[in-house]
């Protein structure tokens, strides 16, 4: 538990681009992508599945350089998406040696990594920019409530073929301890109103528990532990950010879906 309370406490600088948000924050959300990205590939070769790395870090420097070029324009981000499937494809046509499981994976760490966390800096960019501190707040409130009360009071498995370790009870204690921390956030910002933040607290970690789950699916299928060795007490990027990769598409569609229609 020291080691993992320690690296915890090293990570804790990248908070302060939530405060900068902007360019520090799309620099810090791109870097965890490409790293992330080039962990889960190495994953899957594993069990002899081998991902293009470079098309993939090419199309997410393609999508951050479409955000600095064209900031708000989310018809080019849609473009990047249609794109970067028929670019693959295209890149694999020569590559006879490889197979269409290499393509499959190529196309699914782009997306899967690439695009979903590119969410946070869309989250930025719109109305709501300071929402992109709820995402890590969500995350990172579920996962501390979630491993002790589920350390302390935990009985039931939740998932035990995918995380043995996990239970009912800590799950629950995560989502309460989201909304905890979303409204001590509240308190301090005043932004939007608190049936949205505890949705939003609610929504993010359940989100957050799924995308940790999600990455463990994958880690479990290959037969894995961790996806790398970066940081003592938690393994790669892939297996300490895993949470927000589906967290914060659920705050950046909440925010422009359900937000301005009720109101706020």
């Amino acid at each position: 538990m020291k080691t993992r309370i320690i690296s915890g406490l090293i990570m804790l600088p990248l908070i302060i681009v939530l405060y900068f948000r902007g360019i520090p924050l799309a620099v810090v959300a791109f870097i965890i992508s490409a790293l992330a990205i080039r962990e889960v590939f190495k994953a899957f070769e594993k069990i002899d599945v081998y991902p293009n790395l470079f098309f993939s870090w090419g199309a997410l420097v393609v999508l951050y350089a479409i955000h600095f070029l064209f900031p708000g324009n989310l018809a080019f981000v849609t473009f990047w998406l249609a794109g970067t499937v028929v670019a693959a494809f295209i890149a694999f046509f020569a590559v006879t040696k490889h197979k269409a499981v290499d393509l499959s994976a190529t196309v699914f760490g782009t997306v899967y990594i690439g695009f979903l966390v590119y969410h946070i800096v869309m989250i930025d960019e719109t109305g709501y920019g300071v929402m992109v501190w709820l995402v890590a707040i969500t995350a990172i409130c579920t996962d501390i409530f979630a491993y002790f009360i589920g350390m302390f009071f935990g009985h039931r498995k939740l998932a035990p073929t995918l995380s043995p370790k996990k239970t009912v009870e800590g799950a629950l204690g995560g989502i309460l301890g989201s909304v905890f921390g979303s409204m001590v956030f509240f308190v301090i910002v005043h932004v939007g109103s608190v049936p949205h933040i505890l949705l939003m607290g609610i929504l993010g970690s359940v989100m957050a528990q799924l995308g940790d789950l999600s990455a463990s699916l994958i880690k479990r299928q290959i037969g894995i532990k961790d996806y790398g060795h970066i940081l003592p007490g938690h393994g790669g990027i892939m297996d300490r950010f895993d949470s927000i990769i589906f967290t914060a598409p659920t705050i950046y569609y909440y925010l422009v879906l359900v937000m301005p229609e009720m109101g706020s």
